[in-house]
């Protein structure tokens, strides 16, 4: 059963996006995904990443180096430190120039080849095998849309999962009534994810990961799909363990598409998020199923058809997920 609007209003997509992608931790026969999250100032992004800070194996890096990050090797090989939450990428890369560039290309190694030996005047490494990492980073969408392009040359893009968080006002104004009434709706959660997890799935759900995956590789210029097509099938499984499951079902497959909206310009909000997780529907299914207004169901569904996300069937009135 898919929940409808909760606390800390606007994040829920962006609350269980976090956990899928960090659970990829103890994934068997995978690598962990890695993950950016792009949105306003002031819209929650760190606080929410922050609620796990207590899990076991992560670090959370509020400033970082190239040659900070190699000093950690020798814990991520013994498994000490098994992902990065890096709550402002932002910072760690204003007013860097050469120094940011060291960052992202270490980060490039540790979440897709691994690194094996490192050898500077500082440090020496070895590793008869890759020592990988993932991490999991937040930063303003002006900064990510200043580095895309070059992150795109690098080659930083097409290894990351990206998450474009945008709101809407019904979300904005139960954010207001949650401050006004002095709650804080972040709490801490430590996932459980000391020991690796196999999990199964069929070909039949392989042939809808794929499809999603050559869907979004067009908006995100994946040329082969092969990253896309990897990461989501590590998605997916890793929603998986999020249930508590050791096979894909279709609630992990539904979580993905309705995780589309916010992996491609223009951002996604939890009102598409919600939409798109009760498909197929008519706008009547929506608004009785949805606590968000009549107009703002109809409003969305626009947005979404506009983006070619959905298509309504002009026979039924029900609206479908086009990938």
């Amino acid at each position: 059963m898919v929940k409808d609007r909760e606390e800390p209003f606007g994040l829920s997509g962006l609350i269980e996006f976090i956990e899928t992608i960090l659970s990829s931790m103890a994934l068997e026969g995978h690598d962990p995904l890695s993950a950016i999250i792009a949105g306003l100032p002031d819209t929650g992004k760190t606080e929410a990443l922050l609620q796990y800070d207590a899990t076991d194996g992560i670090c959370v890096a509020t400033d970082l180096t190239g040659y900070g990050l190699s000093r950690f090797l020798r814990d991520i090989q013994i498994g000490r430190i098994r992902y990065f939450i890096i709550p402002d990428f932002s910072k760690l890369l204003r007013g860097r120039g050469k120094a940011g560039d060291t960052v992202v290309s270490a980060l490039i190694s540790l979440c897709e080849e691994g690194i094996y030996n490192l050898s500077t005047f500082h440090q020496e490494f070895y590793s008869q095998t890759p020592v990988k990492c993932g991490f999991l980073a937040a930063l303003t969408i002006d900064s990510y849309q200043t580095w895309r392009k070059e992150w795109r040359s690098l080659g930083f893009m097409s290894r990351l999962i990206p998450f474009l968080l945008g709101y809407n006002q019904e979300d904005i104004d139960g954010g207001l009534k949650t401050i006004r009434a002095g709650r804080n709706p972040f709490s801490k959660k430590a996932l459980s994810l000391a020991n690796k997890v196999t999990i199964g799935i069929t070909d039949s759900q392989l042939d809808q990961v794929e499809r999603i995956a050559k869907f979004t590789a067009t908006l995100n210029r994946d040329f082969t799909a092969f990253r896309s097509f990897k990461n989501m099938i590590g998605f997916v499984k890793s929603h998986a363990i999020v249930r508590g499951d050791d096979k894909v079902t279709a609630e992990d497959i539904a979580f993905l598409r309705a995780c589309v909206p916010f992996w491609c310009d223009p951002a996604g909000d939890d009102a598409q998020f919600f939409i798109i997780r009760h498909l197929p529907a008519t706008v009547n299914d929506l608004v009785s199923k949805l606590s968000y207004s009549q107009s703002l169901v109809y409003n969305k569904l626009r947005e979404l058809t506009s983006r070619r996300l959905v298509n309504k069937d002009k026979i039924t009135g029900l609206y479908h997920i086009t990938y």
